[in-house]
C-alpha cells in the first residue's frame, strides 16, 4: 500500500515563479516518457486517453522558460498538438486519498441502522 516517502519543497522558496500544465499529443509515447525524464523542471508526467495523450506538469522561473519548454515539446518530442495552462492556486492537493478505515463496531451500527429501515 505504501509505495515511499517524499520531501515536499516550496517551489515559490526555490524560485519557481510559474507552474504549468500542458496536455501534448506525441506519436511516440515511451520515446517521449524517456526524454522528459531528463528534464529536471518537469515534475509529474500522466499518460492519458484522448485527443491528448500526455499531460506534463512543470515548474518554471520565468516565462522564457516557458518558451524554451514548448520548443523542446514541438522540436524534440515532435509533438504535433499542445495546449498550455497556468495553475494559478492549488486550493486542494492532497495526493491520493486515504481511504476511511471502519472499525467493527461502526459496521455493526450502520447495518443495524439499515435494517431497521
Amino acid at each position: 500500500m505504501i509505495k515511499g516517502a517524499r520531501l515536499v519543497l516550496d517551489p515559490k522558496k526555490l524560485g519557481y515563479s510559474l507552474e504549468v500544465a500542458v496536455r501534448l499529443h506525441v506519436s511516440d509515447v515511451p520515446a517521449a516518457l524517456k526524454l522528459l525524464e531528463s528534464r529536471p523542471e518537469i515534475s509529474t508526467v500522466h499518460v492519458l486517453s484522448g485527443e491528448f495523450n500526455l499531460i506534463v506538469y512543470a515548474y518554471l522561473r520565468q516565462v522564457q522558460d516557458l518558451h524554451e519548454l514548448l520548443q523542446f515539446f514541438s522540436q524534440t518530442l515532435k509533438a504535433d498538438r499542445s495546449e498550455v495552462q497556468i495553475v494559478l492556486d492549488k486550493p486542494i492537493d492532497r495526493g491520493v486519498p486515504i481511504p476511511k478505515v471502519e472499525t467493527p463496531s461502526a459496521s455493526k451500527k450502520r447495518r443495524g441502522a439499515s435494517s431497521k429501515k
